[in-house]
Formats: structure tokens, sequence, C-alpha cells
């Protein structure tokens, strides 16, 4: 399909046949978009995928913090520097994991 229009292609024999045009990608996301059309989320839907979404920006923030603060504890600095860097990193990675899940959608 080019434009809503079908583009015919006659061979040797005089049989048409039709050439889609569309990439694999772009027809996925067109019947991805059919399917959630047709699906009303229940709440139950709703809530899990809400708890996904919280567990997966939790988790590398609290990595992040743990690590950094065990790290903190076996260093002789006696600062807050692996806190710090690696709870920055784990927030860093959370934003992103919101980011890829919202596009998913």
């Amino acid at each position: 399909m080019i434009g809503g229009v079908s583009l015919l292609i006659v061979t040797n024999s005089d049989t048409p046949f039709e050439v889609s045009s569309l990439p694999i990608r772009a027809q996925r996301i067109k019947e991805g978009v059919k399917i959630m059309a047709k699906k009303d989320p229940s709440p139950w839907t709703s809530l899990a995928l809400l708890t996904k979404i919280g567990f997966g920006m939790i988790t590398p923030i609290m990595a992040g913090m743990l690590i950094g603060n065990y790290l903190d504890r076996r260093s002789s600095q006696g600062g807050r520097l692996y806190l710090i860097l690696l709870t920055l990193l784990g927030a860093l990675a959370a934003f992103r994991y919101l980011v890829v899940s919202s596009k998913r959608l």
C-alpha cells in the first residue's frame, strides 16, 4: 500500500499481485493499534501496569543507594561520594526505563 493505494505489478503471465510497501515494523505498529483499540483495559490490568512501572523505577534507585552506602562504608574516605554517584546513576536508569516503557504503550 502506498498512501492508501495498492501497488499492483503485472508479470509476463498477466497475473497481478499486490506488493506491500509498509515495512514490517510499521505493520506491527498498525496491528498493535488495532489490538489496543479493541481492548478496554480492566482496573486490574491498569494496576498491574502501574505496579510494574513503579517497581521498575524504584529498583535501580534503591540498588544504587545500597551499593553506594556499602562502598562508602568500605572506603577510608569517610564521605558520601559513592552513595551520591550511584544514586544519581540509579535515578538516570529509572528515568530511562520510564521513557522506554512509555514508548511501548
